[in-house]
C-alpha cells in the first residue's frame, strides 16, 4: 500500500447509517446477504456489503459484517458527521471494518401512507387497526410507542428567524442538509403559515438568479426526507411566538431547493403521505408544485392529478422572462424546453381543473422589467387561465443584480393589470435570513471535496 494512499484512507470516512436505512429495510431475519453498495448520491457500484438480518424484541435489525470495495473509489469527506473509517487495505481489495453495531430497520412512517404502513407492519405481526392508530399518533402527536417503528429521523439543524419568517435545516446521515421556510400569511386578523419545502439538496438547473443553483445538484431527497421537513415544522422546530415547538401548517409549496420534476417519484409519494387523512392531513388544494418548466414532468403531474383525492393539486410555472432569448440568459433549461413547449403542456392539463395556474415572474432590474417585457408576457398568457405572480428579485450571494425598487414593482404590476392580466405581487419575507424566494442554499456544502483512495496490490 502506498504511503499517500494510506494517508488518504486514514482521513476518509463512510457514513453508512443512511445507506442501510434506505436500502435494506426488507432484510430477512437470520439470513446472510450480499448486495451492491453505493455511496449516497452516486450510481457507481463500489463493492458488496455483506450483512445478516436478525430480530430483537420483534424489531428487524441488521448486523454489519463487512464491506468490500473494488479498485479505485471516490470517497466523500463528510466531516464531523462521519461514523467509520477505512481501517485496513489488503491486496487489491479495500476492506472497511465496522464495529459490530446494529441498525434499526423498522417501518419508516415518514415514507408511508396509512395503507403502506399497515402492509409493512403486518410483517411484524401488527394488526391493521394497531398500525393505523400508531401511524396517526406519530403524525398528529410525534409519538413513537412501538419497537417496530423506525426512529431514525433527520437531525434538526440551525433555525433562523427574520421577523416572523422561520428558516430551518435538517441534517441527514450523509452530512447533507435540506433548507425549509415557514412563511406567515396574514389575512385580515388571521395568520396562517405556509411551509416551503425542498425536493433536492442543490439544483441542476443553473438559473443565474438563484442561490440554490450555485450549489449544483448534490442529490435528490427521498419521500421520507421531504415529509420530514413538514414533520419538523409541525412538531420539532422551536416556536418563540407561543413558547412551544411546532407550527400549524396550512399550505405546502415545493419551492425550496431543487427542481421537483427531476425527482417526481419522491415528490408524488411525499404528497400521498402528506395528504393522507391519518398522516399530514394537508388537503391537495393546499399544495403547490413549482417547476422551471419540464413539459413531460408537468404532464406526469397532470396524470397524477386525475386520481381521486389529488385533483385540486396546484402547479406553478417559473416563467421569469417575456421570450426565449432573455430566458435562456438566466434559465439555461430554456434551450431544451422553450416557453411555447411548456405553455402547451399547461394547456393540456386535465379538463376538470378549476383553479388557475400560478405563473411566477422574478422581476430583475435591467433584465426583464421593461414595459415592453410586461406587454409581451401578458400576450403570452392570453390563452392560459392563470395568475401572474410577480416576485421582486431577492439577491443571491455575489449577485450581479440588485433588488427592484418599490416604484419598479408597482409599475410592472400596474401595467400587467392594465393589459387585462390578473396579477399579484408576492410579498418579500425572510430576505435578511437568506430565506426569501431564490435565496436557499448552503454555502458550506459547495466546499465539500472528494479524495481518491487508490488500492494497490501488496508487495
Amino acid at each position: 500500500m502506498a504511503g499517500a494512499a494510506g494517508a488518504d484512507a486514514a482521513a476518509c470516512m463512510f457514513d453508512v447509517d443512511a445507506v442501510l436505512h434506505r436500502q435494506f429495510q426488507q432484510t430477512l431475519a437470520g439470513a446472510t446477504h450480499q448486495l451492491p453498495f453505493f455511496l449516497l448520491g452516486s450510481s457507481q457500484t463500489l463493492g458488496l456489503l455483506q450483512y445478516k438480518g436478525d430480530r430483537n424484541n420483534g424489531r428487524a435489525v441488521i448486523v454489519i459484517a463487512s464491506l468490500q470495495v473494488h479498485g479505485s473509489v471516490m470517497v466523500e469527506v463528510l466531516g464531523r458527521r462521519c461514523v467509520d473509517k477505512i481501517t485496513k487495505i489488503q491486496s487489491s481489495i479495500a476492506c472497511v471494518n465496522f464495529s459490530a453495531r446494529r441498525y434499526a430497520c423498522g417501518v419508516d412512517l415518514l415514507s408511508n401512507t396509512t395503507h403502506q404502513t399497515q402492509c409493512a407492519a403486518a410483517e411484524f405481526g401488527v394488526t391493521p387497526f394497531r398500525a393505523a392508530a400508531t401511524h396517526a399518533a406519530f403524525f398528529r402527536g410525534d409519538r413513537r410507542e412501538h419497537a417496530w417503528v423506525d426512529d431514525l429521523l433527520p437531525t434538526l439543524g440551525a433555525t433562523t428567524i427574520d421577523d416572523d419568517t422561520v428558516k430551518f435545516t435538517l441534517r441527514f446521515a450523509d452530512g447533507l442538509e435540506s433548507e425549509s421556510v415557514i412563511i406567515p400569511m396574514r389575512r385580515d386578523e388571521r395568520i396562517t403559515r405556509t411551509l416551503c419545502v425542498s425536493s433536492q439538496v442543490g439544483c441542476a438547473m443553473g438559473c443565474g438568479f438563484c442561490e440554490t443553483a450555485q450549489m449544483g445538484l448534490m442529490r435528490s431527497l427521498t419521500a421520507s426526507e421531504i415529509v420530514a421537513q413538514w414533520f419538523a415544522a409541525r412538531h420539532r422546530v422551536d416556536n418563540p411566538f407561543n413558547g412551544g415547538t411546532g407550527y400549524e401548517i396550512k399550505n405546502i409549496v415545493f419551492m425550496g431547493m431543487g427542481e421537483p420534476t427531476d425527482n417526481l417519484p419522491a415528490v408524488l409519494q411525499s404528497i400521498r403521505v402528506l395528504t393522507d387523512h391519518r398522516g399530514g392531513a394537508v388537503p391537495a388544494a393546499n399544495i403547490t408544485i413549482s417547476t422551471v418548466g419540464r413539459a413531460e414532468g408537468i404532464r406526469e403531474i397532470g396524470r397524477f392529478c386525475e386520481k381521486t383525492g389529488y385533483r385540486k393539486l396546484n402547479i406553478a410555472f417559473s416563467l421569469n422572462a417575456p421570450n426565449d432569448r432573455i430566458r435562456e440568459e438566466i434559465m439555461p433549461i430554456t434551450r431544451a424546453e422553450p416557453i411555447a413547449t411548456v405553455l402547451q403542456a399547461l394547456r393540456e392539463w386535465p379538463i376538470h381543473r378549476n383553479n388557475a395556474f400560478c405563473i411566477e415572474y422574478v422581476l430583475i432590474p435591467g433584465v426583464n422589467d421593461a414595459p415592453e417585457h410586461c406587454d409581451e408576457v401578458c400576450a403570452l398568457l392570453k390563452t392560459i387561465k392563470c395568475s401572474l405572480n410577480v416576485i421582486p428579485y431577492n439577491p443571491r450571494r455575489n449577485s450581479p443584480w440588485r433588488a427592484p425598487t418599490e416604484d419598479e414593482i408597482i409599475s410592472f404590476v400596474g401595467r400587467a393589470i392594465e393589459n387585462g392580466q390578473f396579477c399579484k405581487r408576492r410579498g418579500t419575507k425572510g430576505r435578511n435570513a437568506m430565506a426569501a424566494c431564490g435565496q436557499l442554499g448552503n454555502e458550506q456544502i459547495r466546499r465539500r471535496k472528494f479524495v481518491e483512495v487508490r488500492v494497490e496490490p501488496a508487495a
